[in-house]
């Protein structure tokens, strides 16, 4: 996937790159990769949650997304980075006390 300034996005998330992991805003959209929709959210079900639901919170907003571009004289979306860390530093603060940040292995 090649975003705004030829950004590619496996290199983006790769452990050496300039992200270095998976980086999302709600999980459903990266920035600098307008009008890219992630399904399966990757801050979701990894963390609290069911498959089925997040499937159809995430169809749910993106159709609601592009209903917007739609409508409005938009031309694509694209989270600001700022925006996008500041869901990753809300989320963080979530999901630090939840089994699946624990270092429990007996699954």
């Amino acid at each position: 996937m090649i975003g705004l300034d030829d950004a590619n996005l496996q290199d983006q998330w790769a452990l050496d790159g300039p992200v270095g992991f998976l980086d999302s805003y709600l999980g459903v959209i990266a920035p600098g990769f307008p009008n890219y929709f992630f399904i399966l959210q990757i801050q979701g079900t990894a963390l609290e949650g069911v498959v089925p639901l997040q499937f159809e919170i995430s169809a749910t907003y993106n159709a609601k997304c592009i209903r917007e571009i739609q409508s409005q004289p938009y031309t694509s979306p694209s989270p600001t980075i700022e925006a996008t860390e500041d869901f990753n530093a809300a989320l963080d603060g979530v999901s630090s006390n939840k089994v699946s940040s624990d270092t429990c292995h007996s699954w």
